[in-house]
């Protein structure tokens, strides 16, 4: 006997999980725009593989953190950090057009181990 939510096959299963995502990119994306706020998505370039000097990880595994300059730091703060770089520099492309502001985002001191010491 089957029940409802039994998955024959793994497509099957990924088909369903993807619409729940897209479902719910598109309800954060409405509810943003009636509060007058902005959803930026990131894809998968901007995750914890890209390191904060711009370099990628071969194989990260299930590492829960990254040894990096010398320093251990959670997976998660270098994803964090890559979409906050994204954000921003969509920020500075609309508030200076003619690319003169004065930010740097692209030094590993950016919101990086030389502003948290």
């Amino acid at each position: 006997m089957r029940q409802e939510n039994d998955f024959s096959d793994a497509k099957q299963l990924e088909e369903c999980a993807g619409s729940a995502h897209y479902r719910f990119k598109q309800t954060l994306k409405w509810m943003a725009k009636k509060y007058g706020k902005t959803v930026i998505d990131a894809n998968e370039s901007y995750t914890s593989k890209t390191l904060w000097d711009g370099s990628i990880l071969k194989n990260l595994g299930g590492k829960a953190s990254i040894l990096f300059q010398g320093k251990r730091v959670n997976r998660d703060i270098h994803g964090a950090r890559n979409i906050l770089i994204l954000f921003l520099t969509k920020v500075v492309d609309v508030l200076s057009p003619l690319g003169t502001y004065p930010l740097d985002i692209t030094k590993a001191d950016f919101c990086g181990f030389g502003v948290f010491k």
